[in-house]
Protein backbone atom coordinates (compact mmCIF):
# COMPACT_ATOMS: atom_id res chain seq x y z
CA UNK A 1 0.00 0.00 0.00
CA UNK A 2 2.91 2.42 0.97
CA UNK A 3 4.42 1.51 -2.14
CA UNK A 4 1.30 2.56 -4.63
CA UNK A 5 1.14 5.52 -2.71
CA UNK A 6 4.31 6.37 -3.05
CA UNK A 7 3.79 5.65 -6.59
CA UNK A 8 1.04 7.92 -7.30
CA UNK A 9 2.94 10.69 -5.82
CA UNK A 10 5.35 10.34 -8.46
CA UNK A 11 3.12 10.17 -11.19
CA UNK A 12 1.63 13.43 -13.07
CA UNK A 13 -1.73 14.21 -12.78
CA UNK A 14 -4.54 11.56 -14.13
CA UNK A 15 -5.77 13.55 -17.48
CA UNK A 16 -9.00 12.70 -18.76
CA UNK A 17 -9.08 13.44 -22.75
CA UNK A 18 -13.06 12.70 -24.36
CA UNK A 19 -13.34 12.49 -28.10
CA UNK A 20 -16.73 13.38 -29.50
CA UNK A 21 -17.49 11.60 -32.75
CA UNK A 22 -20.71 10.60 -34.94
CA UNK A 23 -22.10 8.29 -32.72
CA UNK A 24 -20.06 7.20 -30.36
CA UNK A 25 -18.57 8.92 -27.33
CA UNK A 26 -14.94 7.74 -25.97
CA UNK A 27 -12.80 8.65 -22.73
CA UNK A 28 -9.72 8.08 -21.86
CA UNK A 29 -7.76 8.76 -18.57
CA UNK A 30 -3.69 8.86 -18.70
CA UNK A 31 -1.07 9.99 -16.53
CA UNK A 32 2.72 10.40 -17.41
CA UNK A 33 5.11 7.84 -15.37
CA UNK A 34 8.57 7.87 -15.34
CA UNK A 35 8.44 10.06 -19.03
CA UNK A 36 5.96 7.63 -20.42
CA UNK A 37 1.96 8.07 -21.01
CA UNK A 38 0.17 5.48 -19.16
CA UNK A 39 -3.33 5.03 -19.99
CA UNK A 40 -5.69 3.97 -16.58
CA UNK A 41 -8.80 3.55 -17.79
CA UNK A 42 -11.05 3.80 -20.89
CA UNK A 43 -14.69 3.95 -21.63
CA UNK A 44 -17.07 4.34 -24.79
CA UNK A 45 -21.02 4.66 -25.34
CA UNK A 46 -22.93 4.59 -28.16
CA UNK A 47 -25.36 7.66 -29.46
CA UNK A 48 -28.10 8.42 -31.92
CA UNK A 49 -26.00 8.61 -35.43
CA UNK A 50 -26.95 12.22 -35.87
CA UNK A 51 -26.55 13.54 -32.08
CA UNK A 52 -22.97 14.74 -33.23
CA UNK A 53 -22.82 16.02 -37.21
CA UNK A 54 -19.58 17.54 -38.04
CA UNK A 55 -18.37 17.55 -34.67
CA UNK A 56 -20.99 19.92 -33.53
CA UNK A 57 -23.32 18.90 -30.67
CA UNK A 58 -26.85 18.50 -31.98
CA UNK A 59 -28.45 16.77 -29.12
CA UNK A 60 -27.12 18.27 -26.02
CA UNK A 61 -29.28 15.99 -23.59
CA UNK A 62 -28.22 12.98 -25.03
CA UNK A 63 -24.11 13.41 -25.25
CA UNK A 64 -24.12 15.09 -22.17
CA UNK A 65 -25.71 11.67 -20.69
CA UNK A 66 -22.96 9.66 -22.90
CA UNK A 67 -19.90 11.44 -21.53
CA UNK A 68 -20.88 11.07 -18.22
CA UNK A 69 -20.63 7.81 -18.40
CA UNK A 70 -17.92 6.94 -20.87
CA UNK A 71 -15.88 9.27 -17.75
CA UNK A 72 -17.41 7.24 -15.53
CA UNK A 73 -16.01 3.91 -16.84
CA UNK A 74 -12.74 5.32 -17.89
CA UNK A 75 -12.15 7.32 -14.63
CA UNK A 76 -12.69 3.50 -11.93
CA UNK A 77 -13.89 5.83 -9.34
CA UNK A 78 -11.35 8.20 -9.21
CA UNK A 79 -11.81 11.38 -10.70
CA UNK A 80 -9.11 13.08 -13.32
CA UNK A 81 -7.22 16.21 -11.89
CA UNK A 82 -7.80 17.48 -15.61
CA UNK A 83 -10.74 16.99 -18.64
CA UNK A 84 -9.89 17.45 -22.22
CA UNK A 85 -12.28 17.67 -24.79
CA UNK A 86 -10.83 16.81 -28.85
CA UNK A 87 -12.84 19.68 -30.93
CA UNK A 88 -12.69 18.59 -34.92
CA UNK A 89 -14.96 20.33 -37.61
CA UNK A 90 -14.04 21.83 -40.90
CA UNK A 91 -13.81 25.10 -39.31
CA UNK A 92 -11.06 24.42 -36.60
CA UNK A 93 -7.74 26.36 -37.43
CA UNK A 94 -4.44 25.60 -35.93
CA UNK A 95 -1.66 28.23 -36.40
CA UNK A 96 1.62 27.61 -36.68
CA UNK A 97 3.73 31.44 -35.80
CA UNK A 98 7.35 31.42 -35.24
CA UNK A 99 8.53 34.53 -34.05
CA UNK A 100 12.08 35.71 -34.15
CA UNK A 101 14.00 37.54 -31.70
CA UNK A 102 17.91 39.08 -32.35
CA UNK A 103 19.46 40.09 -28.56
CA UNK A 104 21.34 42.77 -28.41
CA UNK A 105 23.24 40.89 -25.97
CA UNK A 106 24.32 37.95 -26.92
CA UNK A 107 27.41 38.02 -24.37
CA UNK A 108 25.67 37.40 -21.82
CA UNK A 109 23.29 34.67 -19.86
CA UNK A 110 19.48 34.75 -20.65
CA UNK A 111 17.60 35.97 -17.27
CA UNK A 112 14.37 34.35 -16.29
CA UNK A 113 12.68 37.97 -16.63
CA UNK A 114 14.18 38.10 -20.66
CA UNK A 115 12.87 34.49 -21.40
CA UNK A 116 9.21 34.89 -20.06
CA UNK A 117 9.59 38.49 -21.85
CA UNK A 118 9.67 36.77 -25.06
CA UNK A 119 7.70 34.33 -24.64
CA UNK A 120 4.87 36.81 -23.78
CA UNK A 121 5.36 38.78 -26.92
CA UNK A 122 5.62 35.98 -28.89
CA UNK A 123 1.97 34.81 -27.81
CA UNK A 124 0.62 38.17 -28.34
CA UNK A 125 2.30 38.19 -31.51
CA UNK A 126 0.53 34.72 -32.60
CA UNK A 127 -2.81 35.89 -31.17
CA UNK A 128 -2.54 38.74 -33.71
CA UNK A 129 -1.22 36.71 -36.92
CA UNK A 130 -4.31 34.11 -35.75
CA UNK A 131 -6.75 37.35 -35.40
CA UNK A 132 -5.54 38.38 -38.89
CA UNK A 133 -5.76 35.12 -40.77
CA UNK A 134 -9.54 34.47 -39.39
CA UNK A 135 -10.75 37.80 -40.30
CA UNK A 136 -8.89 37.13 -44.27
CA UNK A 137 -10.85 33.08 -44.04
CA UNK A 138 -14.00 33.32 -46.17
CA UNK A 139 -15.22 30.15 -44.10
CA UNK A 140 -15.23 32.29 -40.85
CA UNK A 141 -15.78 35.77 -41.78
CA UNK A 142 -18.29 37.33 -39.55
CA UNK A 143 -18.63 34.26 -37.54
CA UNK A 144 -18.11 34.24 -33.23
CA UNK A 145 -15.20 32.17 -32.97
CA UNK A 146 -12.67 31.28 -29.55
CA UNK A 147 -9.48 30.28 -28.97
CA UNK A 148 -9.10 27.45 -27.69
CA UNK A 149 -4.79 27.21 -26.93
CA UNK A 150 -1.88 29.31 -27.48
CA UNK A 151 0.94 26.64 -26.82
CA UNK A 152 4.56 27.36 -26.96
CA UNK A 153 5.77 24.71 -29.25
CA UNK A 154 9.70 25.04 -28.98
CA UNK A 155 12.00 27.45 -28.22
CA UNK A 156 15.09 27.80 -30.69
CA UNK A 157 18.26 29.93 -29.54
CA UNK A 158 20.84 29.91 -32.43
CA UNK A 159 19.31 26.72 -33.67
CA UNK A 160 19.22 24.68 -30.57
CA UNK A 161 16.07 23.55 -29.31
CA UNK A 162 16.07 23.95 -25.93
CA UNK A 163 12.99 23.12 -22.60
CA UNK A 164 14.25 26.32 -21.50
CA UNK A 165 16.52 29.05 -22.48
CA UNK A 166 17.41 30.76 -19.07
CA UNK A 167 21.45 30.28 -18.10
CA UNK A 168 22.28 29.88 -22.34
CA UNK A 169 23.92 31.99 -23.99
CA UNK A 170 23.25 33.56 -27.72
CA UNK A 171 21.67 36.28 -30.21
CA UNK A 172 18.95 34.65 -32.70
CA UNK A 173 15.93 33.15 -30.93
CA UNK A 174 12.63 31.91 -32.08
CA UNK A 175 9.69 31.04 -30.25
CA UNK A 176 7.23 28.57 -31.97
CA UNK A 177 3.78 28.95 -31.00
CA UNK A 178 0.50 27.10 -31.85
CA UNK A 179 -2.75 28.94 -31.97
CA UNK A 180 -6.17 26.93 -31.93
CA UNK A 181 -9.21 28.77 -32.92
CA UNK A 182 -12.33 27.62 -33.44
CA UNK A 183 -16.17 28.50 -33.91
CA UNK A 184 -18.04 29.92 -30.41
CA UNK A 185 -21.09 27.54 -31.29
CA UNK A 186 -18.88 24.41 -31.91
CA UNK A 187 -16.71 25.20 -28.74
CA UNK A 188 -18.86 25.91 -26.41
CA UNK A 189 -21.78 23.51 -27.65
CA UNK A 190 -18.61 20.61 -26.76
CA UNK A 191 -17.42 22.51 -23.30
CA UNK A 192 -21.42 22.51 -22.03
CA UNK A 193 -21.13 18.78 -22.30
CA UNK A 194 -19.11 18.52 -19.36
CA UNK A 195 -19.45 19.59 -15.75
CA UNK A 196 -18.09 22.44 -15.42
CA UNK A 197 -16.47 21.88 -11.48
CA UNK A 198 -14.12 19.66 -13.68
CA UNK A 199 -13.24 22.86 -15.74
CA UNK A 200 -12.38 21.51 -18.91
CA UNK A 201 -10.60 22.79 -21.35
CA UNK A 202 -10.75 22.33 -25.60
CA UNK A 203 -8.23 21.58 -28.38
CA UNK A 204 -8.41 20.57 -31.55
CA UNK A 205 -8.49 16.87 -31.32
CA UNK A 206 -6.09 15.76 -34.92
CA UNK A 207 -3.29 18.45 -32.84
CA UNK A 208 -3.63 16.96 -29.82
CA UNK A 209 -2.94 13.22 -31.79
CA UNK A 210 0.15 15.13 -33.49
CA UNK A 211 1.79 16.39 -30.50
CA UNK A 212 1.62 12.49 -29.23
CA UNK A 213 2.89 11.09 -32.55
CA UNK A 214 5.77 13.95 -32.08
CA UNK A 215 6.28 12.97 -28.81
CA UNK A 216 7.20 10.00 -29.20
CA UNK A 217 10.22 10.65 -31.40
CA UNK A 218 8.62 10.24 -34.74
CA UNK A 219 10.21 11.98 -36.95
CA UNK A 220 8.57 13.61 -40.56
CA UNK A 221 5.33 11.82 -39.86
CA UNK A 222 1.79 12.49 -41.43
CA UNK A 223 -1.18 11.61 -39.48
CA UNK A 224 -4.49 10.73 -40.55
CA UNK A 225 -8.19 10.27 -38.74
CA UNK A 226 -10.82 9.08 -40.49
CA UNK A 227 -14.21 9.35 -39.19
CA UNK A 228 -18.07 9.04 -39.96
CA UNK A 229 -18.23 13.00 -40.43
CA UNK A 230 -15.16 14.38 -40.06
CA UNK A 231 -11.77 13.63 -41.67
CA UNK A 232 -8.22 15.27 -39.67
CA UNK A 233 -4.72 15.05 -41.58
CA UNK A 234 -1.96 16.91 -39.86
CA UNK A 235 1.96 16.50 -40.06
CA UNK A 236 5.28 16.67 -38.23
CA UNK A 237 8.30 17.48 -38.73
CA UNK A 238 11.87 18.03 -37.26
CA UNK A 239 13.01 21.82 -36.29
CA UNK A 240 15.03 23.85 -39.15
CA UNK A 241 17.70 22.25 -38.44
CA UNK A 242 17.61 18.27 -38.83
CA UNK A 243 21.65 17.87 -38.39
CA UNK A 244 21.22 19.40 -34.62
CA UNK A 245 19.60 17.36 -31.26
CA UNK A 246 15.43 18.49 -31.80
CA UNK A 247 12.31 17.23 -31.41
CA UNK A 248 9.59 16.81 -33.62
CA UNK A 249 6.94 19.21 -33.33
CA UNK A 250 3.12 19.27 -35.06
CA UNK A 251 3.76 22.05 -38.01
CA UNK A 252 0.24 21.57 -40.12
CA UNK A 253 -3.17 20.67 -39.08
CA UNK A 254 -6.52 20.25 -40.80
CA UNK A 255 -9.83 18.85 -40.16
CA UNK A 256 -12.75 18.58 -43.32
CA UNK A 257 -16.23 17.76 -42.28
CA UNK A 258 -18.04 15.45 -44.43
CA UNK A 259 -21.86 15.86 -44.89
CA UNK A 260 -24.06 12.56 -44.29
CA UNK A 261 -27.64 12.57 -45.84
CA UNK A 262 -28.77 11.99 -42.56
CA UNK A 263 -27.05 14.41 -40.04
CA UNK A 264 -29.57 17.85 -40.14
CA UNK A 265 -26.74 20.26 -39.22
CA UNK A 266 -23.38 18.74 -40.58
CA UNK A 267 -21.06 21.35 -42.33
CA UNK A 268 -21.58 21.64 -45.96
CA UNK A 269 -17.97 20.26 -46.92
CA UNK A 270 -18.17 16.96 -49.17
CA UNK A 271 -15.19 14.55 -49.29
CA UNK A 272 -14.41 15.68 -52.60
CA UNK A 273 -12.68 18.88 -50.78
CA UNK A 274 -10.63 16.78 -48.35
CA UNK A 275 -7.77 16.75 -50.42
CA UNK A 276 -7.74 20.52 -51.00
CA UNK A 277 -8.25 21.28 -47.58
CA UNK A 278 -5.09 19.78 -46.90
CA UNK A 279 -3.10 21.60 -49.49
CA UNK A 280 -4.93 25.08 -48.42
CA UNK A 281 -3.52 24.29 -44.94
CA UNK A 282 -0.26 23.76 -45.73
CA UNK A 283 -0.44 27.53 -47.76
CA UNK A 284 -1.82 28.95 -44.96
CA UNK A 285 0.25 27.36 -42.39
CA UNK A 286 3.30 28.55 -44.51
CA UNK A 287 2.25 32.52 -45.12
CA UNK A 288 1.76 32.63 -41.18
CA UNK A 289 5.34 31.44 -40.21
CA UNK A 290 6.49 34.24 -43.00
CA UNK A 291 3.91 36.75 -41.71
CA UNK A 292 5.58 36.36 -38.43
CA UNK A 293 9.08 36.76 -39.62
CA UNK A 294 8.76 39.86 -41.73
CA UNK A 295 6.81 41.49 -39.41
CA UNK A 296 7.43 40.59 -35.94
CA UNK A 297 11.53 40.63 -35.71
CA UNK A 298 12.60 42.37 -32.54
CA UNK A 299 15.14 43.41 -30.39
CA UNK A 300 15.71 41.82 -26.96
CA UNK A 301 17.56 43.80 -24.56
CA UNK A 302 19.35 41.56 -21.85
CA UNK A 303 17.43 42.06 -18.47
CA UNK A 304 19.46 41.80 -15.19
CA UNK A 305 16.65 40.07 -12.81
CA UNK A 306 17.11 36.73 -11.66
CA UNK A 307 15.32 33.86 -10.70
CA UNK A 308 14.60 29.98 -11.79
CA UNK A 309 13.65 28.75 -15.06
CA UNK A 310 10.55 28.70 -16.84
CA UNK A 311 9.75 25.45 -18.52
CA UNK A 312 7.76 26.48 -21.86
Amino acid sequence: MARDRAHQASSGPRVAGIELAAGMVRAVVARAEGGRLRVVGRGEIGLAVDAIAGGLVVEPGAVTAAVGAALAAAERGVPADRTVIAVDGDDVRTYHVTTPFDREESGTAIVRAEADRAVREAREEAARVAQTAVADDPALRGMATARLTDEVAALVLDGRELDSIEGYHGRALEVHTDVAVAPLVLSGAALATVAPRRRPTAVPGIYALARLVAASGIADAGVVRVGADVTALASSAWGAMPSRPARTRATTTRACGLRSSRSRSAPTTRLRRSGGCSSACLRRSSRCRMRSRRSSARRVAGLRASGRSRQA
